[in-house]
């Protein structure tokens, strides 16, 4: 994700400091910023630890894990599923789960140029 937009969300949310890691696509900065808006509505304090993408999916790591927190972060990851993570357009599962990206951005990604 561009420094830009890390900051943007940085700065909105301090329950994201700056020793966390973030390591995801600029599309998904709107599955994020409504992850971290659900997140503050927990009970909970919250700091996260890493947003990354792994297998096509958003993983995100916090300090403390609550039920509230659990279902915030299960929620995006599936959001995350249907978004690509590169432009934040609709995108659709692409075996085997590289990246989650639309029919335009999956074109020339690695993983569907090993499918070939």
């Amino acid at each position: 994700m561009k420094e830009e937009l890390i900051q943007k969300l940085r700065d909105e949310f301090s329950e994201l400091p700056a020793e966390a890691r973030i390591n995801i696509g600029d599309g998904w900065y709107e599955v994020v910023r409504s992850m971290l808006r659900n997140l503050r509505k927990c009970n909970a304090v919250h700091t996260v630890n890493s947003i990354e993408a792994k297998m096509g999916r958003l993983r995100t790591d916090l300090s403390e894990i609550s039920a509230d927190a659990d279902a915030a972060m299960f929620f995006a990851e599936q959001e995350s599923k249907l978004v690509c993570d590169v432009c934040g357009g609709g995108a659709v599962p692409n075996p085997p789960y590289r990246a989650t990206r639309c029919a335009e951005h999956a074109a020339g990604s690695e993983h569907k140029k090993s499918q070939l």
